[in-house]
């Protein structure tokens, strides 16, 4: 699967990237930047220290992103809940409520 990028707000060309990584398709938080180029946001995730019993940032970087799942199916679907979720079927649907495509 080639990577897709979806601009969500035109003012700072930033949106999300559909992104497979070892086998999970994921939505990645990414940017334009002036050379045309997509960047994936990174951030330090919060983990838990045992010893100091707080949360701490992580040493490592990793990209802002939401899991869909390990295949287009299952992306697809869990797309689809959100969409549901937003009021899409009820608007866009068939009489059955199905997605009319």
């Amino acid at each position: 699967m080639a990577d897709k990028f979806v601009i969500t707000n035109p003012k700072y060309k930033e949106g999300m990237l559909i992104d497979e990584y070892n086998g999970n398709i994921s939505l990645v938080l990414a940017q334009e930047g002036k050379d045309g180029k997509i960047y994936k946001r990174w951030s330090f995730p919060q983990v838990y220290d045992k010893e100091a019993m707080q949360n701490k940032a992580s040493d490592k970087a990793l990209p802002v992103k939401i899991p869909l799942g390990e295949s287009a199916e299952a992306a697809i679907e869990h797309l689809l809940e959100a969409a549901r979720e937003l009021g899409w079927v009820e608007r866009k649907g068939g009489d059955d409520g199905s997605i009319p495509f």
